[in-house]
């Protein structure tokens, strides 16, 4: 079910939508290809997400993906000029967005000032830019906004340890719920998970394996595993290699011998690895 967009005086500069809000509003609906950038007017408030939380006062600003959970908490008479923004040409200019979600963008540093000035400007000009100046206007602001998050200190080791394994866990749940799909990608587990597919590729570099040799892995032991379920005894290996997502019979069985040195059907009939 769509969930209906949070509501307030709203103003458009090319791909850029904006918002004044000034109460607690309804959840943006789930986009893996929106950023959401609060920018507190006045009062304070906090914004959760991925573990993390920034606490505004006036002036500061904190990014947050329209993909995954968040929690945008208003304090009483607060007010927040929300820019929303495509995430394409944004993650274009600045790749690391997932790790800078929800940190704060403080109002001293001089990029957040300038930025603060250009998104009030445009949402309280008398008049809509012509088309093709607003776009202009549109990247001129994503530059902003990019140049912003990369002027942040690098995000420390912990902190991106937590991160780094939250997404690692998303990634292998969704994998693991699709093994059925041959053409499973890293491409389509990012456009599922709103990462880009160079993010997921860095995530598994840090690990012993890469996607690509994980899902592998984890596709010949689940069919280990089904190869001895009695409530599968009836369907053909062929078959369980199928469910598991191996498109060809003869590539498994060879695979299957090669990881764990029996054929499929010896381990069937009780042969030890």
């Amino acid at each position: 079910m769509m969930q209906s967009q949070p509501q307030g005086a709203r103003r458009a500069v090319g791909m850029i939508d904006m918002l004044r809000l000034s109460a607690p509003q309804p959840a943006w609906p789930a986009d893996a290809g929106t950023f959401l950038l609060a920018i507190q007017r006045r009062g304070a408030s906090k914004v959760h997400q991925h573990g993390r939380t920034a606490q505004l006062g006036p002036g500061d600003m904190a990014l947050y993906s329209a993909a995954d959970d968040y929690r945008v908490e208003l304090q009483a008479a607060s007010e927040q000029l929300l820019l929303v923004i495509p995430a394409a040409p944004l993650r274009s200019a600045c790749p690391e967005l997932d790790r800078l979600t929800a940190v704060r963008l403080k109002n001293s540093q001089p990029l957040v000032a300038l930025l603060a000035i250009m998104a009030d400007s445009h949402f309280h000009a008398p008049h809509d830019l012509p088309p093709s100046a607003a776009a202009h206007a549109a990247h001129a602001l994503i530059a902003t906004v990019a140049g912003c998050l990369l002027a942040l200190e690098e995000t420390p080791p912990a902190e991106r340890t937590r991160l780094s394994q939250y997404h690692l866990r998303r990634i292998r749940e969704y994998a693991l719920a699709h093994l059925g799909d041959a053409k499973l990608s890293v491409a389509q587990v990012g456009a599922a998970l709103g990462l880009s597919a160079a993010h997921i590729h860095r995530l598994f570099a840090a690990e012993t394996q890469t996607f690509t040799a994980w899902l592998w892995e984890s596709r010949l032991r689940a069919c280990q595993q089904a190869l001895r379920q009695q409530s599968l005894a009836r369907l053909s290996i062929s078959t369980i290699a199928f469910q598991h997502g191996f498109a060809h019979a003869t590539h498994f069985s060879r695979a299957f011998r090669a990881r764990f040195g029996v054929t499929a059907s010896a381990w069937r009939n009780g042969a030890e690895a």
